[in-house]
């Protein structure tokens, strides 16, 4: 038996040996890859994604039991810088699986791959973020990081406009397969999109954890599940206080009394179904409830949302 190593694996009982042979001397004579196999290794390179996300789960939960205990600075910070070489090494390779799915010609796996590394460039900067607030930041730090944001939040704006405008016209223009390019690609772009818009007057504030994506999502679909008391069946729940820090509203999602922000203790909430001055909708939360199946909110105060 041969080994992936040596390339002497036996012949594939699914393909005839003459049409095996050929594609072997093909492709040791510098043939191009059959695209199938280019497919399957783009597949492979989102595995190893997942493997490498769920890491940086593990190590996001040990870095905070050790804020929490009050770990040494130098211990907390290289934790942190492992974590942010784990969003690197996924933003990379993140990138190299869409110019794979680009040489097969596999739009639905490049717009998969761009998603894939749009989202790991929002998460490495809030882990970058956080690993330079261990130290006092200068004006000029400051400076550079809103410069990034304002960068990445143009750029993704528009990798959006020419996805849908030449990837829609790749994948046809069939109702499912606009269906397919608006849920899997355009909402959680614009979810992305909406991070990025939320983050830069935060730069400058008192240092937050933001919250990743992923965390968004997680907590968007137990409110959705009932399973922290509420069922959100409609948008118009989430909101954010002045400083940006995300809250929710149960019932009809109105606001009908005032409250203080845990975080900042800012003023929260409002009265008479008007919010306090200086709160907002959480744009990007209520585009994650969107693509849970949120219904959009019956009630006048919802019809932003």
């Amino acid at each position: 038996m041969g080994s992936f190593m040596d390339g002497s694996l036996e012949l594939p009982t699914h393909v005839p040996p003459e049409s095996y042979a050929m594609e072997k001397a093909v492709v040791g004579c510098g043939g191009n890859v059959p695209k199938a196999d280019k497919r399957y290794t783009v597949e492979s390179i989102w595995m190893s994604i997942q493997i490498r996300q769920a890491m940086g789960k593990i190590a996001d939960i040990w870095t905070e039991m050790m804020e929490k205990r009050g770990g040494l600075k130098d211990s907390l910070s290289s934790w942190m810088k492992f974590v942010v070489f784990l969003h690197e090494s996924i933003l990379h390779d993140a990138e190299v699986a869409g110019r794979i799915a680009s040489e097969a010609q596999s739009y639905r796996q490049v717009i998969k791959s761009a998603l894939i590394r749009e989202t790991a460039r929002y998460e490495l900067f809030l882990k970058e973020y956080a690993l330079a607030r261990l130290s006092p930041l200068t004006a000029h730090k400051m400076a550079e990081l809103e410069e990034k944001v304002q960068d990445c939040l143009t750029k993704t704006k528009l990798l959006l406009a020419t996805i849908k405008r030449e990837f829609g016209n790749a994948l046809g223009r069939q109702l499912q397969d606009q269906a397919w390019l608006d849920e899997n690609f355009v909402q959680p772009l614009n979810t992305i999109i909406d991070a990025w818009s939320a983050l830069k007057p935060k730069i400058r504030g008192p240092f937050y954890q933001e919250v990743s994506v992923t965390e968004m999502e997680q907590i968007a679909k137990a409110l959705r599940s009932g399973r922290e008391g509420y069922q959100f069946a409609n948008r118009g729940h989430a909101y954010q206080c002045p400083n940006g820090h995300t809250y929710f509203i149960g019932d009809c999602g109105g606001a009908r009394q005032t409250s203080r922000c845990p975080e900042c203790n800012a003023a929260i909430g409002g009265d008479n179904y008007q919010l306090s001055a200086g709160n907002s909708r959480a744009a990007a939360m209520e585009e994650i409830f969107g693509r849970l199946g949120a219904e959009r909110s019956p009630w006048a105060w919802g019809a932003d949302a």
